[in-house]
């Protein structure tokens, strides 16, 4: 019997062998996790965007009223 066939039935190997099956299952179940948090991610800087454009609509809105005011209240001098 060769040395590799004899390595792979001792302990240690199983163990190994086990040991690296678990890592790699909790590496995908990260790596799914982190694509889940960066869709989220991408989905709140789509709202956040859509946000900051309506509230620069509304303060140029604002912007304009006040300075119509303004206007108002310095052609009255």
């Amino acid at each position: 019997m060769n040395k590799y066939l004899r390595l792979q039935k001792t302990p240690e190997y199983q163990y190994l062998y086990e040991d690296q099956i678990r890592s790699s299952a909790e590496q995908a179940d990260a790596t799914k996790r982190m694509a889940a948090n960066m869709t989220s991610s991408l989905d709140n800087a789509e709202q956040m965007r859509i946000e900051l454009e309506m509230l620069k609509t509304n303060l140029s809105e604002l912007n304009s009223v006040y300075g119509n005011m303004l206007n108002a209240m310095n052609s009255n001098k």
